[in-house]
């Protein structure tokens, strides 16, 4: 795997002056960015996410959990979740529980440990000390179709 290093040695600059370029900063003199963009092209770098994530304590991704994948409700709205975060550089998870708590709660408990920047629910079968990790670990979440009385969550409920 090429790192960042593979390429500041190549480019002749040093690891500060690689992220520069990867990051789109103005501090780099435009021939030595071009320097940098060429090794990248040429030894295939691409960014590790996992590090990037480190650092920045974002990971441009969220989780997605359905009740069912094959209701036809869900196709449609993975379809659109997915193509919304997409064109704001997110990725999502998509997690089907079978319409099954426990199954919902260990999607809950992985995409916590995943690390994921926030949580569209379109099925809620946990309870609220499920739901109350998410807000211990400060992952917004979105609850969609579902409502759980006497919790307090953003909540998309279409009036059918």
């Amino acid at each position: 795997m090429v790192t960042i290093r593979d390429v500041a040695r190549r480019a002749g600059v040093s690891k500060s002056t690689v992220s520069r370029v990867i990051n789109n900063l103005p501090v780099v003199d435009p021939r030595t960015r071009e320097r940098v963009l060429e090794a990248i092209r040429e030894l295939g770098y691409a960014p590790n996410g996992v590090a990037r994530g480190l650092a920045t304590r974002k990971t441009g991704t969220v989780g997605l959990i359905m009740s069912d994948i094959a209701n036809p409700f869900c196709p449609d709205v993975a379809r659109g979740v997915e193509d919304v975060l997409r064109e704001h550089d997110y990725n999502v998870i998509l997690c089907n529980t079978d319409d099954r708590a426990e199954k919902e709660t260990e999607y809950i408990r992985l995409l916590v440990s995943k690390r994921v920047e926030g949580i569209i629910f379109t099925s809620v079968r946990s309870g609220a000390s499920d739901l109350s990790l998410l807000a211990d670990h400060d992952i917004p979440f979105v609850l969609a179709s579902r409502d759980i009385e006497g919790f307090d969550a953003d909540v998309v409920i279409v009036d059918d």
